[in-house]
């Protein structure tokens, strides 16, 4: 299962939450399932707010804080060329462009300003953002620019 997203708070008085997302679209997903695998009819109030099955006041939506809630991968749509499901690029290892270099992704983030791509490279981990300039090559192998390579490990 892929985690969708993570509930940070109650949401009003009626048993809505507010959410953390990774999806830009989450009312295309039916049901979402808690990690034990039991399914969840939900409904977006707004971008960041949902409401669950059996949610119904405030008491019951504060003790959820912190729970993560899925989606099944078959559920996924697929991808577009130059596209990535971000659970896809965890632990991929990419090419430095003109180098015999090579780094493995061990997460990425976004803090709001775009996504970054923490790589480790011989024991050390740094951050490079996910930018075309950085990744000019998305289609089939994943390539970091050399610059990149070289800017921001340092």
């Amino acid at each position: 299962m892929i985690e969708i997203l993570r509930i940070v708070g109650a949401f009003g008085i009626r048993g809505a939450v507010r959410i953390e997302s990774y999806s830009d679209n989450l009312k295309k997903y039916r049901k979402l399932y808690n990690d034990v695998g039991e399914a969840f009819a939900f409904r977006v109030l707004k971008p960041n707010v949902i409401t669950l099955e059996n949610v119904n006041d405030r008491n019951v939506a504060e003790t959820l804080k912190g729970m993560s809630l899925f989606i099944k991968e078959d559920e996924l749509e697929p991808l577009e060329n130059g596209e990535f499901y971000l659970h896809d690029l965890i632990g991929r290892e990419i090419k430095v462009r003109d180098s015999e270099s090579t780094c493995v992704i061990t997460d990425v983030c976004n803090y709001g300003a775009g996504d970054i791509v923490e790589l480790s490279y011989d024991g050390q981990r740094f951050l490079v953002p996910f930018t075309n300039t950085n990744f000019p090559e998305t289609n089939g192998e994943l390539l970091l620019s050399a610059d990149a390579f070289k800017n921001f490990r340092e």
